[in-house]
């Protein structure tokens, strides 16, 4: 693939603060189109950066935007790759650093197989540059994620097949160096293991710039959560364990955050409760502990389902919580906050649509200050639930640690 760059952004409509609780669409297009699988992240500043497959032209591409705190608002949109080709580009995932160098992956098919592509943009650009494959083969590549450590230096891991069975992969990136293909280092299976399949790897940093990854794991039976880490400045991983300490039922689609004190907080989708019954379930690791029980933080009692968890760290301590719920008859997204001392909160829908329509997929980041921006994908534009149609909406909520807002939605304080 030759690199490519995108057109060069200029400012979006969207330029004055809005009050927390306004939900604000980020694609400039109201056309009919899906848009689905967003992904946010932010950096100390809160310069932030949301990905996403879009199919307004057709195939599925993958768009972006940025956010800038000052003045506040959205970029106006557009395509990563000026030239995608006839393949499909979805699963995106995004990172950025204290720098402000933005790096994307994705999973891309104009090859003709499975493969995960990048593209970055340095905080002096004003185009992506899409540099192709990050790891060229023939074999399927899937679901990637990527972390940023306090140094600069990215860490993406993904889904990877040449082994047959599906592996966990991994790669890291200093952007000082970006010299191509040879800019990614020390690629290599974290741990393979005969008949076990690994799938939905993901990845988090923590203070002390250890890198911790987790993934579903199964070996013929149904899926748990499990985990490893590499301490900063090391290539050994140390040995996986598994996170969930319940194995009733089927563990799926993990997320890992970790806080400023030091904290790993994983979250996924549980089935301990029956398969038509699955929960959000978070646990939590210290360094030289145990991983603790998982606990359930989605509050209603009844047999609705919840999906596609994110976390993300709180600088001062603790954790936000979103997912996709089915309490209310349509799918909504609900979100909880942990905060140091205190048990998660009552749990909140922040989309603030009247009528019943889609919100799902859901993802979070947060700021320096513990400020917490969340993507999603939204349908209340277009005919409702069963429509294909979609948009990608955001919410900006301050930290709890320095306001208390209300969601007029609800009748509730957050947090």
């Amino acid at each position: 693939i030759t690199p490519t760059a995108t057109p060069t952004y200029t400012p979006g409509p969207t330029t004055t603060p809005q009050p927390p609780h306004i939900n604000l669409p980020i694609n400039d297009t109201a056309e009919d189109a899906p848009r689905k699988q967003s992904a946010i992240a932010v950096n100390p500043e809160g310069t932030a950066v949301a990905v996403w497959s879009d199919a307004r032209e057709g195939l599925e591409h993958i768009f972006t935007a940025s956010y800038s705190p000052k003045p506040e608002g959205w970029s106006t949109d557009a395509a990563i790759d000026s030239d995608p080709g006839m393949g499909a580009q979805t699963h995106p995932a995004v990172a950025i650093n204290q720098d402000g160098t933005m790096l994307a992956l994705w999973v891309d098919t104009r090859q003709g197989d499975y493969d995960i592509v990048w593209a970055f943009k340095m905080a002096e650009d004003t185009q992506w540059t899409v540099m192709g494959p990050l790891d060229d083969t023939p074999y399927k590549q899937t679901q990637p994620a990527l972390a940023v450590d306090s140094q600069g230096v990215f860490h993406a891991v993904w889904e990877d097949y040449r082994d047959g069975t599906p592996t966990i992969h991994y790669a890291y990136f200093t952007s000082s160096l970006i010299t191509g293909i040879s800019s990614w280092h020390g690629k290599h299976a974290i741990l393979k293991a005969t008949g076990i399949r690994q799938t939905h790897p993901t990845i988090a940093v923590d203070s002390r710039d250890a890198v911790h990854v987790a993934w579903e794991q199964s070996s013929g039976g149904l899926p748990d959560i499990y985990w490893t880490y590499k301490l900063a400045g090391s290539d050994t991983w140390h040995q996986a364990k598994r996170v969930n300490t319940v194995t009733t039922g089927k563990q799926v689609t993990p997320r890992l955050a970790a806080d400023g004190r030091g904290t790993l907080f994983a979250i996924w989708q549980d089935f301990r409760n029956g398969l038509q019954n699955p929960d959000i379930f978070v646990a939590s690791w210290r360094p030289g502990g145990n991983w603790l029980p998982g606990i359930r933080i989605n509050d209603d009692h009844g047999t609705a389902i919840q999906r596609e968890p994110a976390i993300a760290g709180a600088p001062a301590g603790g954790a936000y919580a979103v997912w996709t719920d089915e309490r209310d008859g349509d799918p909504n997204i609900y979100f909880s906050v942990l905060r140091p001392g205190h048990p998660w909160t009552t749990n909140t829908r922040i989309n603030d649509d009247d009528a019943p329509s889609l919100q799902e997929s859901p993802d979070i980041a947060t700021d320096a200050q513990g400020n917490a921006y969340i993507s999603w994908t939204d349908a209340r534009d277009h005919s409702g639930r069963d429509d294909i149609d979609r948009d990608i909406y955001f919410m900006f909520l301050p930290s709890p640690q320095q306001t208390r807002i209300y969601l007029p939605l609800t009748g509730r304080t957050w947090p």
